[in-house]
Formats: C-alpha cells, sequence, structure tokens
C-alpha cells in the first residue's frame, strides 16, 4: 500500500472525488485526483477533515535498486496526464 495525503475535496458532483499526493522516489510531488469511491472513501460529513493520510494499493512493476522500484496504481488511478506507474521508495 502507498502513503498518500489528502488535500482537497471536490464535491460539486456525484460522488465526489478528493486531490491528494505522495512523493516519488526522486522528491517529486505527485498530485492526483479520483473519485471518492474509487478510493474507499464515503462522502465526507466535514469536508474540512484535511489534511490526512490514507493509502492507496499497488502492483509492483518492477525492483530498481535497494529501496526503490517502480508501481502501477491499482483501479486505474492515475495522474492529470494519465500516467499510472511511479518509482516510490519502498522500507
Amino acid at each position: 500500500m502507498l502513503k498518500v495525503t489528502a488535500m482537497e475535496y471536490i464535491l460539486d458532483f456525484y460522488p465526489g472525488a478528493l486531490r491528494f499526493y505522495f512523493t516519488d522516489a526522486y522528491g517529486t510531488q505527485q498530485t492526483l485526483v479520483e473519485k471518492l469511491p474509487v478510493l474507499g472513501l464515503d462522502h465526507p460529513e466535514d469536508a474540512t477533515n484535511l489534511p490526512f493520510d490514507f493509502e492507496i494499493p499497488f502492483k509492483l512493476v518492477k525492483k530498481i535498486d535497494g529501496k526503490i522500484s517502480k508501481v502501477k496504481l491499482d483501479f486505474g488511478i492515475s495522474d492529470e496526464y494519465g500516467n499510472s506507474e511511479f518509482y516510490i521508495i519502498r522500507d
């Protein structure tokens, strides 16, 4: 599971979405937006409860070296350019 941080709810459409981010293996903040049900989250009763951390699943594509791995985010989760594969540091 990849630890990510919620930044902003986008609730002007049903079922709503969440903008969230993680920092990749090279120190770049990767920002993504996904619908709440895809992330396994309910519509918030209090949309001011930000930021908060949660985890999203991924599949290992390739171990690069010691701690760096290339992963593919599950459920079609991707950035605004359609990228769903990222390099992360795995402990």
